[in-house]
């Protein structure tokens, strides 16, 4: 039985969340005067909004469940951004920066924060795409008008 990313089979949790897609930067070491070395996140304030606004679009689409997801995990993502002001493209694909493997870094660690599945070392199988808003998705011709993310969860040992 096959099933395409839109619809999985056994699709525990799925959800929009609206807001200019973040990706998660790297730590940078800060030295205070005293000499102490403390690490942060070098992508700042739209960063930590990005990320709040994940975690509870999580929290309200998992407001009934009792328990977290165990085991293996997969996540379809599709990620809503921004079309540039001069567009030098006609492509509905986001072939720019933010690359998409440090978009879902922040959307699994928000996932993690939600308490939607213990750790991301338990996702282990990943679907993402990035496209401007206003493009339609290739299978269905859906077309997005906000930027954000629209992401699905589900356990993989009900496949």
């Amino acid at each position: 039985m096959s099933s395409t990313p839109s619809d999985p089979p056994g699709a525990a949790l799925a959800f929009e969340v609206y807001g200019i897609p973040r990706p998660k930067g790297s730590l940078v070491a800060v030295v205070t005067k005293s000499g102490r070395v403390w690490m942060r996140e070098s992508a700042g304030i739209p960063l930590q909004h990005w990320r709040q606004l994940i975690r509870d679009a999580a929290l309200d689409a998992a407001a009934n469940w009792v328990l977290r997801l165990t085991g293996p995990i997969a996540v379809d993502v599709t990620f809503w951004l921004p079309r540039p002001k001069t567009p030098h493209r006609l492509d509905d694909w986001h072939t720019e920066q933010p690359d998409v493997d440090k978009l879902l870094r922040t959307i699994m660690d928000a996932l993690t924060d939600a308490q939607v599945y213990r750790d991301d070392k338990q996702v282990a199988r990943v679907i993402a795409e990035k496209h401007y808003v206003g493009a339609g998705l290739p299978l269905t011709g859906e077309a997005r008008r906000q930027p954000g993310a629209s992401v699905k969860i589900w356990s993989l040992k009900e496949l």
